[in-house]
């Protein structure tokens, strides 16, 4: 599962998707510096996992959203 370009997960994130692996029975490994998370187990027990770290990085991908929107209008409260 590749992470959406520019997504970087915390160390908050990374703890709340590697909790998976104590409630299903899948091996979770991130790479950050190749924006990677690779899952491995049994297919019942991905589709259920899946989804739950997807919803984590869409989080990030929003709050990431978010908080670029805000500085761009902080920049235009500031010139205008």
């Amino acid at each position: 599962m590749w992470l959406p370009y520019g997504v970087i997960i915390n160390d908050n994130q990374e703890r709340r998707i590697k909790a998976f692996e104590k409630m299903h029975d899948v091996r979770i490994s991130i790479d950050k510096s190749n924006s990677e998370v690779k899952l491995e187990g049994n297919a019942d027990a991905l589709s259920d996992v899946v989804p739950a770290i997807y919803s984590i990085i869409m989080e990030v991908k929003d709050r990431e959203r978010f908080n670029r929107e805000l500085e761009l209008l902080a920049k235009q409260v500031v010139k205008g």
